[in-house]
């Protein structure tokens, strides 16, 4: 399993909450993570689409707990950017949801690190299914 700038579920988020925001501050939160495209957020009618949504994920991402009922019998890998709004601490306790291994990469970047070492990641992730797959 691979996941990407992701607090281990029964950690609770130590984020400032941002799906709950006025619409200014929110829009003022997308732009310092740099990754929500700025046609979006100077179209409002693209910002009624997209912003619901947005919120959503948010919502999501700094409510959910959950505890550890059962461990996976699969690999897990937690990546994040090194300048990333989570932190190195709120992954490594993903290795309690595992009973194979546990690893996690940091790649140079900030939330938004998979937009610019894509090509690195890619090869991780095949190296890692390459070990695990024997084909």
């Amino acid at each position: 399993m691979f996941l990407s700038s992701f607090r281990a579920p029964h950690l609770k988020s130590i984020q400032s909450k941002t799906y709950n925001l006025p619409e200014d501050e929110l829009i003022g939160k997308l732009e310092a993570l740099n990754g929500t495209p700025q046609q979006i957020l100077n179209n409002n009618d693209l910002r009624k689409i997209f912003l619901p949504v947005i919120r959503a994920d948010f919502k999501i991402a700094e409510t959910y707990q959950e505890e550890v009922k059962s461990k996976l019998p699969l690999p897990i890998t937690c990546m994040l950017g090194d300048n990333d709004t989570l932190k190195v601490e709120e992954i490594l306790p993903w290795a309690q949801y595992t009973e194979a291994d546990f690893t996690y990469e940091v790649f140079t970047g900030d939330h938004f690190y998979l937009n610019t070492n894509l090509q690195s990641i890619v090869d991780d992730i095949l190296l890692k299914l390459k070990d695990e797959v024997q084909i």
